[in-house]
């Protein structure tokens, strides 16, 4: 019995069925997909305006922000960093062409990464 119980309980979180349970697991999983990686990288260009940004990669609705290509420190082929809101554009356009970078971001579906901070990495 106890083994039933678990498992309608599991299906509750997940599903988001059962009233206050569903609520406790969106949060409890968009804590977890939400965790920041620390991140480095190199910047391979300047930082960019939004509406210069290929087809699909800023989401909609939002209108103020940056953007530019990253290597990330052991990969090959560049990464799309996303700045969004008028103090991260601000910090993007800081930052210099070829200047190693240390950033927290949360990478979407697409593979870009969604920056909420940067530094230079002086290192």
């Amino acid at each position: 019995m106890s083994r039933i119980l678990t498992a309608l309980l599991a299906v509750s979180l997940l599903t988001g069925c059962g009233g206050s349970l569903g609520g406790l697991s969106r949060i409890l999983f968009t804590g977890v997909s939400a965790a920041d990686l620390d991140l480095k990288a190199v910047v391979e260009a300047r930082c960019a305006d939004l509406k210069s940004a290929p087809l699909g990669i800023v989401p909609e609705g939002v209108d103020v922000g940056g953007i530019l290509p990253a290597s990330l420190l052991g990969e090959e082929a560049p990464r799309w960093l996303l700045f969004l809101g008028a103090e991260m554009k601000k910090r993007c356009e800081d930052l210099e062409l070829n200047s190693r970078i240390r950033f927290a971001g949360i990478p979407d579906e697409h593979g870009v990464i969604h920056v909420s901070d940067v530094d230079v990495d002086r290192r």
